[in-house]
């Protein structure tokens, strides 16, 4: 990847005060923090072809224990206190704006002086809650209608332990994912009547960051496998920056206790020339919120738009080609944002940025759609190998998951027949060599040719 100028300079701020995470997994997470900066001022990216909201839906995929959530909390330690700190004035200037104009009100009527105080009371604003990491639907809603109301930014939902949330998927939760990927789009949501009843209320213009961060475990056997496939298939291919790094790859920057506080020293002295980026970032006059591409740039995203795609190939690959350039002029209003916060244009080195980074972080997914899709006949033949001169149970075998319980015994029964064909085909024969009380045990031995 070629990373603009301000966004390396983050990135290597970023990757050194989280030590042992991988560099491409820090860069989304950092990338999720400085589209809330772009959607403090509602950042939107004007095209040739259309304008967008400057939002990112990130999925992070990481083993348990190796610093995914740390880096959140890293990095809003390290670089967003003037983000927070501007999102506090403005929330503060809006809710007396708001309560005056509520005392207006409740001076202008008849009310009695309880009433009065009443109706200011159960109408001030909401708190703007920025960051939400699970929610009713209503609660979303009802503060994304505060949002709209405030004229300024936007959430940031975070789901730290997505695989937990997808396979214990209820109708609360898949409720939120779907109302979560709605407002992603646009920042739009809209009122719903389920049962002659309405539900929620619409919000306008509101946008809308995802960052799910997740072990893989349980992901890539069932049920795992055929709900994640299902929400592949919902859009989320077509929308988000995908990350799976090699954790073998992560390396202490330092080698001894010297080092260690030499790095320190160092991040120490970049630190205030890192917040005085996002601080610029965060800045920006409200109504300079619309980056506009030049000429240049509409043409390099016009050459972008796929053609030619081989349709039979997997949908989800399908869905992420065909979107790359809306991901990139997404990302390439961030990218603008913090290199150049008083000129609201995007040049070309912003979209060689974002297109360098989306086209980085598609291998991720191509990466993910093998495993989710890999062979299940074959993922049986290599267990049954790998079990070299023990063999593998059968009782083993199902508790490998690659197929759901209740569908085991039908699968598993075509499954070893093909399995024993494809041995001797590649040398192999396949015994049961199960005894007693054992039950089916099979081993594949290495066919001498006699």
């Amino acid at each position: 990847m070629k990373l603009t100028q301000n966004l390396n300079q983050l990135h290597t701020y970023a990757v050194g005060i989280s030590e042992d995470v991988p560099g491409d997994a820090v860069l989304l997470i950092l990338l999720s923090k400085l589209s809330q900066v772009a959607m403090l001022n509602r950042v939107k990216v004007k095209s040739f072809e259309s304008e967008t909201l400057s939002n990112l839906y990130i999925l992070n995929f990481m083993p348990s224990g190796t610093g995914k959530d740390k880096v959140v909390s890293l990095i809003d330690k390290h670089l967003m206190h003037y983000y927070f700190s501007v999102k506090v004035e403005k929330e503060q200037a809006y809710k007396e704006i708001k309560l005056k104009e509520l005392e207006g009100v409740a001076e202008d009527s008849e009310m009695t002086d309880l009433q009065k105080n009443r109706f200011i009371k159960e109408n001030e604003p909401r708190q703007l809650i920025d960051i939400f990491q699970n929610a009713t639907i209503e609660g979303f809603v009802a503060v994304r209608k505060e949002f709209e109301s405030a004229k300024f930014g936007g959430t940031l939902v975070i789901i730290s332990e997505f695989s937990d949330y997808i396979l214990n998927l209820s109708t609360t939760k898949e409720d939120f994912l779907t109302i979560i990927k709605e407002v992603y789009e646009d920042g739009s949501n809209y009122a719903k009547v389920i049962k002659m009843e309405k539900r929620g209320e619409s919000v306008q213009d509101v946008p809308c960051s995802i960052l799910f961060q997740s072990t893989p475990t349980g992901l890539f056997e069932e049920p795992g496998v055929s709900k994640m496939k299902s929400f592949l298939n919902k859009g989320i291919a077509r929308r988000a920056l995908i990350c799976m790094p090699d954790m073998s790859e992560t390396k202490v920057p330092y080698n001894n206790f010297v080092e260690y506080k030499e790095s320190l020293a160092l991040l120490e002295s970049q630190k205030e020339k890192m917040q005085k980026i996002i601080a610029r970032a965060a800045n920006i006059n409200p109504v300079k919120n619309v980056f506009i591409c030049t000429e240049e740039v509409d043409k390099f995203l016009f050459d972008l738009r796929p053609v030619n795609i081989n349709f039979e190939g997997n949908e989800s690959l399908i869905a992420d080609l065909k979107s790359r350039p809306r991901k990139i002029q997404k990302l390439a209003g961030i990218i603008a944002l913090i290199e150049h916060p008083a000129h609201n244009i995007v040049n070309m080195e912003d979209i060689a940025c974002a297109a360098s980074i989306v086209n980085h972080y598609s291998q991720y997914l191509n990466a993910f759609i093998d495993l989710l899709y890999e062979d299940k006949t074959m993922k049986l033949f290599n267990y049954i190998l790998s079990k070299k001169g023990i063999g593998a149970r059968l009782m083993d075998i199902r508790q490998q998951k690659i197929v759901g319980w209740n569908n085991f015994s039908r699968w598993f029964e075509e499954a070893i027949n093909e399995v024993r064909q494809y041995a001797l085909l590649n040398g192999y024969e396949l015994k049961d060599i199960g005894i007693g009380s054992i039950g089916s045990t099979y081993i594949l031995n290495k066919n001498d040719g006699n």
